[in-house]
C-alpha cells in the first residue's frame, strides 16, 4: 500500500513537472525566420548602409591552424552628422555551425595588437556621407567543408523586425551568407 501511494505521489510530481514545463514554453516561438543576405547586399541600419564586399583566408603562424579570416567590409553613413560606429559593426559576428567569433582587430586606447590592420574606436568614426572600408579579422575552424559559414547580425540592430516576428511566433535572424570560405 505504501509502494502506491509513493508511486501514485511521484507519477503526479512527474505529471505536475511536465505540465509545468509545456506551460513555461508554450509561448516561446518553435519555428525560425532567417534573412540571408549574399556578399555586396546592402544592410540598411539608420542611414547607414553595410556591405559586406569579399573575403580572404589567412593562416596565422604558416600551418594553417588556427585561421584567420578578413572579411572586407564597406560602410557609407548617410546621415548630415558624425557618428561613430564602433558598437554597430562588433554586432556582425562569424558563425561556422555553432561555433563562432567576433571581430578580432579592434582594440582599446592603449592595448596592443597583434595584427597590422587594427582599428579602435576612433577609428570608426564616419563624418557626415563619408564611406570607409574597413577589415575585419576573425578566427575561423580547421578546414571543414561541411560547416555553414555565415555572419549574423546582432538582433540589437532590428529589434522592432524581431519583436515582430517573436510575437507572431518565430524567431527572427538576420545573417550574411559567406559560401565556402576554403575555396
Amino acid at each position: 500500500m505504501k509502494k502506491l501511494i509513493k508511486l501514485l505521489i511521484v507519477g503526479g510530481l512527474f505529471i505536475c513537472f511536465i505540465f509545468r514545463v509545456y506551460s513555461i514554453n508554450k509561448a516561446y516561438p518553435k519555428d525560425e525566420k532567417i534573412k540571408e543576405y549574399q556578399l555586396n547586399d546592402a544592410i540598411n541600419y539608420k542611414n547607414i548602409q553595410i556591405k559586406v564586399t569579399g573575403f580572404k583566408l589567412n593562416d596565422l603562424n604558416g600551418n594553417y591552424e588556427p585561421r584567420i579570416l578578413d572579411v572586407y567590409f564597406d560602410v557609407k553613413n548617410s546621415t548630415d552628422k558624425e557618428i561613430n560606429l564602433y558598437d554597430v559593426l562588433n554586432c556582425f559576428v562569424l558563425y561556422q555551425n555553432y561555433s563562432n567569433s567576433v571581430i578580432q582587430n579592434t582594440i582599446e586606447e592603449g592595448m596592443p595588437s597583434d595584427y597590422k590592420i587594427s582599428y579602435k574606436k576612433d577609428d570608426m568614426v564616419l563624418k557626415a556621407n563619408e564611406e570607409k572600408n574597413f577589415t575585419f579579422k576573425y578566427m575561423v575552424e580547421y578546414y571543414d567543408m561541411n560547416r555553414k559559414n555565415f555572419i549574423y547580425i546582432n538582433n540589437n540592430l532590428y529589434k522592432d523586425q524581431y519583436m515582430y516576428y517573436f510575437d507572431k511566433g518565430y524567431l527572427f535572424y538576420k545573417t550574411i551568407n559567406l559560401g565556402d570560405i576554403y575555396e
